[in-house]
């Protein structure tokens, strides 16, 4: 019987669950959310209004109540706890008018990049490659743990509305309460935080990553084309593009049947690695072969936090003969992140973050601040003094990475060949990476700034799925379809 009322109380606070997902709902674009930060506080002022007027009111509001309940029979018998659920609805739905009035706003006056950078340039970054702003990469887990808090608060809310309707006598339910305050202020600050990052635009949007998160069968499109084209289909053909991918065990294979003893190693830490149930791509595990063995390598991915395992060893076999590494940036803005990343891939892999140090090459105090692994930014590429100030740090250069130089070549090849001409090469050549999108006359431009050869190029990871490919006959050009 008690479950049975459960539920009957339950079903009442429907349509306060239905208006407050409406309100968690209703919002501008995800790559627009940045222009509502005025929302959160545009919420709590709604709240702290409300509440004050409720709380000075409150007796008059019950009388009122009281007063309608004269004609409308089924609120004759309701008590506190019923008034409460139903101010809590109204309260969400002038929320939800409100809301539908300023969203609009917001979308119009935030498109300012000055305004934009002033408040919301703490949670987002303009991607000028893009031309949109992301929401920063340190916030991205933000929003899943926030998700689970909203919902935790609005289930208490329910349940508070339940327990004081079983339990009407109780102190508690003949005490005026508000849950639905917070939970508006926390679903609006949620909100805000909920708008795409880098990694969401280039998976979602763009379509550009290199692995595929969403499964779709576009087989059955073939046939809708084939009746729209009829007899003027020239080719038609599914053809699986991962027959020909090797394994990776197989790879780890023929390593571990080696002469050398650090690529029999390697071949050890990757096999542990692939057990784990990590993904390990053959290509690159053979590209940081070559990098061990002194090759210099172009990755075609932007991606470099793909490369950490790939990237660590060359890193490292380095920094253990005493050299330095220089990693030279083509934006400035991934500075932070990249210096992250290598703290973070050294850590794993010698369970310290003190053996070497990282840092922004600057010209304060270099003698003192030296870096194991430094990190030139792309606005630093020209600056003489800076780089006469790290001349010893330059002279012990073994190892070069590149983020993204399709970026410094345009305006900064006459720079990167100064600071090439610093390293000391007499006993040894310095060894160098990149990591990149595919692009054009790349491993050429490289080769000729760098003035070594770039014989080793990872390509694109192939994407391990079936193809279709149909091509028809129009009448003056050749039309192909490949899904």
């Amino acid at each position: 019987m008690m479950f049975i009322r459960m539920l009957q109380f339950l079903a009442q606070a429907i349509p306060f669950i239905l208006l407050c997902l409406a309100a968690r709902k209703a919002n501008l674009n995800k790559i627009d959310r940045g222009r509502q930060v005025l929302m959160p506080f545009i919420a709590l002022l709604y709240c702290t209004i409300v509440a004050v007027i409720l709380t000075q009111f409150h007796s008059l509001l019950i009388k009122i109540m009281g007063w309608i309940s004269g004609f409308l029979p089924f609120l004759s018998n309701a008590g506190i706890s019923q008034y409460m659920n139903l101010f809590n609805i109204l309260i969400v739905v002038i929320f939800l008018v409100l809301k539908g009035i300023f969203l609009p706003v917001l979308n119009k006056t935030w498109k300012s990049k000055n305004l934009m950078q002033l408040t919301s340039g703490n949670f987002y970054e303009y991607e000028e490659d893009l031309d949109k702003w992301l929401l920063k990469k340190e916030y991205e887990q933000v929003k899943t743990y926030c998700n689970g808090i909203y919902y935790a608060a609005l289930g208490a809310s329910v349940l508070i509305f339940v327990l004081g309707q079983m339990y009407p006598k109780m102190a508690f339910a003949q005490t005026p309460c508000y849950p639905v305050f917070g939970v508006l202020v926390l679903g609006e600050v949620i909100n805000y935080l909920s708008g795409i990052s880098r990694t969401e635009f280039i998976e979602d949007v763009l379509g550009e990553d290199e692995e595929s998160f969403k499964v779709a069968n576009y087989g059955l499109l073939k046939d809708i084309l084939k009746d729209l084209f009829g007899e003027r289909v020239l080719y038609d053909a599914t053809v699986d593009s991962g027959l020909d991918v090797s394994s990776g065990f197989e790879t780890l294979e023929e390593m571990k049947k080696s002469e050398n003893q650090a690529i029999r190693n390697l071949a050890g830490y990757f096999t542990k690695l692939k057990e784990s149930g990590q993904d390990v791509e053959p290509n690159y595990v053979k590209s940081c072969v070559n990098l061990i063995g002194g090759q210099s390598t172009l990755f075609c991915n932007p991606f470099y936090r793909d490369l950490t395992h790939y990237l660590m060893f060359p890193i490292m076999g380095q920094l253990m003969k005493y050299k330095k590494c220089l990693v030279i940036m083509g934006r400035d803005s991934a500075t932070e992140d990249v210096k992250e990343w290598l703290e973070q891939g050294i850590f794993e892999n010698v369970n310290t973050g003190s053996l070497w140090k990282v840092g922004v090459l600057e010209n304060e105090n270099p003698e003192i601040d030296e870096p194991d692994i430094g990190i030139l930014k792309f606005s630093d590429l020209y600056n003489l003094r800076l780089q006469r100030n790290h001349s010893e740090f330059l002279s012990r250069v073994g190892f070069v990475f590149i983020v993204e130089p399709s970026r410094l070549l345009a305006s900064g090849q006459a720079g990167v060949s100064l600071l090439v001409h610093r390293f000391d090469e007499s006993k040894e050549p310095v060894v160098y990476a990149a990591c990149d999108r595919n692009c054009d006359g790349l491993v050429d431009a490289l080769s000729h700034v760098l003035k070594t050869t770039i014989t080793e190029v990872t390509a694109t990871l192939k994407s391990a799925a079936t193809t279709s490919i149909m091509c028809w006959n129009t009448e003056d050009q050749l039309v192909i379809v490949n899904t």
